[in-house]
């Protein structure tokens, strides 16, 4: 028998103790609905660590004339967070940054925060004929930082103080990334808030900033981001905020979002005769594998069964002396998680 009214405190004691993909499938057996197991699984953000919470939005609605743009969001920060928020474009991503830093007013709901904020639009707000040493006392002389040492702080941190004297005009585009971000940390907020500063950049400039972001962090800074590079947020980001039309679909961390939204697992092989991967795959039962393509020489193979699978397939080598170069099982990535929850 399913006691509905319980299910809140049931899972509300049980996060926190152990990986909410596991979770899920414990409740799941137990004979809990799926619906209510992920109800609550999805408000995870409002019944986990309040007392480290940085930042605390409930019931979050923005309208633009009649336009709903973001509804009911309802998300937690914590102190010294490194969190990205990913979506499609018109998600609502930098409606819900410019809310929480104070630009926009919200249609409802409320934004809950005690620290001092930073924020570092998409386009950075400098004064291209200023140079960085000038750019950053401007910022000073607004956020009232009379500590003449924290220009010249900053520059080393973002590694201009050689480009001191030089005017923004002719920086590239990471070193004008760097420096914005620089300006926007100048009196030392609790949270920083970046929208797409991973864009226009090339890769080394990116790793730059990844770099400088972690370093930020490190020192106790909490960071909320947008990006369309979901993959290097997978990497870098403690937890993944998904939008999806105005409305926080998921939230968590990667691992977690992984098992919880995709149900396949990728099996990529490669043996010494390219050959004999057809073969392969051929006498595997077709109730191992969903489906399979070939990619730079490696046929990837996506499964629900994967360690019934390559032991398919070491049998199979095994009994027609194959040679296997590579065999290997992996989760989803990030970005095959968020294509498969925003379809």
């Amino acid at each position: 028998m399913v006691i509905v009214g319980s299910v809140e405190g049931y899972i509300s004691s049980a996060l926190g103790r152990m990986p909410r993909a596991d979770l899920e499938q414990v409740l799941l057996r137990s004979g809990w609905p799926k619906s209510i197991v992920q109800k609550y699984l999805r408000q995870e953000p409002n019944v986990l660590e309040k007392s480290d919470g940085i930042l605390a939005i409930s019931n979050l609605t923005k309208s633009f004339n009649k336009k709903k743009v973001l509804t009911n969001v309802n998300l937690v920060v914590n102190k010294k967070d490194l969190i990205g928020v990913v979506g499609v474009t018109g998600s609502g991503k930098t409606t819900l940054l410019h809310i929480i830093a104070g630009i926009l007013p919200p249609s409802g709901g409320t934004v809950h925060t005690h620290s001092s904020i930073g924020i570092a639009p998409q386009q950075p707000a400098l004064h291209e004929h200023l140079t960085a040493r000038e750019n950053l006392e401007h910022y000073a002389d607004q956020f009232n930082v009379n500590n003449k040492g924290r220009v010249l702080e900053l520059l080393k941190l973002v590694k201009l103080f050689d480009d001191h004297d030089t005017r923004v005009e002719d920086f590239s585009s990471g070193m004008k990334k760097r420096l914005d971000i620089a300006c926007a940390i100048i009196h030392e907020p609790e949270l920083l808030i970046l929208d797409e500063p991973l864009a226009d950049i090339d890769p080394l400039a990116r790793q730059y900033l990844w770099d400088l972001l972690k370093k930020i962090n490190a020192s106790g800074t909490t960071i909320l981001l947008t990006s369309h590079l979901v993959d290097e947020l997978s990497a870098h980001c403690s937890r993944i905020a998904v939008l999806k039309g105005g409305q926080l679909l998921d939230f968590g961390p990667v691992d977690d979002l992984s098992n919880v939204y995709t149900s396949h697992y990728e099996v990529r092989l490669q043996v010494k005769n390219i050959l004999s991967a057809s073969v392969i795959l051929q006498k595997i039962s077709k109730d191992l594998f969903t489906n399979h393509f070939d990619k730079d020489g490696v046929t990837i193979i996506t499964t629900q069964k994967p360690l019934s699978l390559a032991q398919s397939i070491i049998s199979i080598s095994e009994h027609d002396n194959f040679v296997i170069n590579l065999l290997s099982v992996q989760h989803p990535t990030l970005s095959e998680v968020f294509e498969e929850v925003v379809k």
